[in-house]
């Protein structure tokens, strides 16, 4: 069973990618949030049936082509023992209606 797992599917720079594992986790951490920057204005926490969601305005020294000028991404954790083993990064669209 692996110990830890991040899913990646929207950041700064590409879509859709998963790590696994803590040494991933790191590198991914390392290059694309401390090595950009990245900085995360927290807006809104919630709790959904023991899940913890995120909300947050991004930014940092990373490439925005194609994205909004207020990038908000919404973070799902889930949390077993007191380690994070799922964490999966969205930037989401509001519904229209």
């Amino acid at each position: 069973m692996r110990s830890a797992v991040a899913r990646a599917i929207c950041s700064s720079r590409r879509i859709h990618r998963e790590f696994w594992g803590r040494k991933a986790i790191r590198r991914w951490a390392a290059r694309e949030l401390a090595g950009d920057r990245v900085t995360i204005e927290v807006t809104e926490v919630l709790d959904h049936h023991g899940d913890t969601i995120v909300r947050g305005r991004y930014d940092g020294d990373y490439d925005k082509t194609n994205l909004p000028a207020e990038l908000i991404l919404t973070n799902y954790f889930t949390v077993r023992d007191g380690k994070i083993v799922t964490l999966i990064v969205i930037r989401n669209t509001p519904a229209s209606y």
